[in-house]
């Protein structure tokens, strides 16, 4: 709860930012600047019968030799990404953020991170992204990326990933998760992107299918960190059947649009899941990174 305290403090305005050019750049630590883009109507897959187990028992089915997907500094530039080498305000407080994370769950021997926010437009699947480029560059850690958010999907779209199929055909038990990761920017990066909406996600969930992949996922590689993003925790059941399944939550709160009392239900769902650390987006004073 002192965590959510300070997420309050951090939230100073209910609506100062609303009309902020959401392209400044800022210089809050654990923070970034964005509004999550527009979702198109895209066909619904369902689960229609058991998922077979991903093949991972070799041991190289997630760390096998893929090609590397290249982010171009125009897809960067497009969609806000920072690959993690950046001088600017931004990329510093990535990699603040992605040492304070990083020595957490090293500290505590855990390695997933639930990445979750109160509603749309609180910068939470950009955050992810970023966060996971900037892992890249810690040599003693790789990161994978999965995009749970199964009701609207866009990791995919934000790296600007020409893939066909995603989680859904692993759901619907039409592909092994070997076929479906996506190797970006570096060798140490992974994506396991999700492509269509899933119906019924919030059970999908919550399915034994999921519970299995999440252990495998979590128990295959010591170094490696695992971030889920999420759909919006206030916006459906999907994050409350999702969260007894990771062993910590990183919380994203958007200024002017993360409430008060947001913050206070967000407490409530998060009850036994450690909060990692918060993300405060749209900052309307910028912080020095080292004193945030």
């Amino acid at each position: 709860m002192q965590r959510i305290q300070q997420a309050l403090e951090l939230s100073r305005s209910e609506a100062v930012a609303q009309h902020r050019d959401v392209d400044d750049p800022i210089a809050v630590v654990e923070s970034t600047t964005v509004v999550e883009p527009s979702v198109d109507e895209r066909p619904v897959a369902t689960v229609d019968r058991p998922a077979p187990k991903a093949s991972l028992a070799s041991g190289g089915a997630l760390r096998r030799r893929r090609p590397i997907r290249p982010l171009s500094p125009h897809v960067c530039e497009r969609n806000r990404l920072k690959l993690g080498n950046e001088s600017d305000a931004t990329a510093q407080a990535y990699r603040v953020l992605r040492t304070r994370v990083l020595q957490w769950l090293d500290t505590y021997g855990r390695n997933t991170v639930a990445m979750i926010s109160g509603g749309a437009g609180d910068g939470k699947t950009l955050s992810a992204v970023n966060l996971a480029l900037s892992i890249t560059h810690d040599t003693n850690h790789t990161v994978l990326l999965v995009d749970f958010d199964l009701r609207t999907p866009s990791i995919h779209r934000r790296l600007e990933l020409d893939v066909e199929r995603g989680l859904e055909a692993y759901l619907a038990g039409r592909a092994a998760i070997e076929d479906l990761l996506v190797s970006v920017a570096h060798p140490r990066f992974a994506v396991l992107p999700c492509v269509a909406p899933v119906a019924h996600s919030s059970s999908v969930l919550a399915s034994a299918v999921v519970r299995d992949l999440v252990a495998e996922l979590k128990a295959r590689y010591a170094d490696r960190v695992i971030l889920f993003d999420l759909p919006p925790a206030l916006s459906g059941d999907d994050a409350i059947a999702f969260l007894p399944l990771v062993e910590s939550a990183l919380l994203v709160i958007g200024e002017g649009n993360t409430r008060k009392v947001d913050l206070e239900r967000l407490a409530d769902l998060l009850n036994g899941t450690p909060l990692v650390g918060s993300l405060l987006n749209r900052a309307a004073q910028p912080m020095d990174p080292y004193y945030g």
